[in-house]
């Protein structure tokens, strides 16, 4: 079963990595016309999803309130943020 496990690199400083990927990708004018959202996972590679319809959005203001009662102040929905 060993073979089947696959190594995978370790990232030093992953939000160094993310803001020299982002620094790159803000400045492609291409990427900037399309109507998707575009997210990059820990190795930099995009990620491109449509945008959510209503069905995500409604559930989005549902963990909002939950999180607003239960977790710490200031979550902002819709807004980008590294997570690890």
């Amino acid at each position: 079963m060993s073979g089947a496990l696959v190594s995978v690199a370790t990232i030093e400083d992953q939000h160094a990595l993310n803001r020299e990927r982002w620094a790159e990708l803000e400045g492609d004018s291409f990427l900037a016309s399309l109507d998707y959202r575009i997210e990059t996972n820990r190795f930099g590679q995009i990620v491109m999803m449509p945008p959510p319809g209503f069905a995500h959005s409604s559930r989005q203001g549902r963990i909002l309130k939950w999180v607003e009662v239960k977790g710490p102040s200031g979550i902002c929905p819709g807004f980008p943020s590294a997570v690890e």
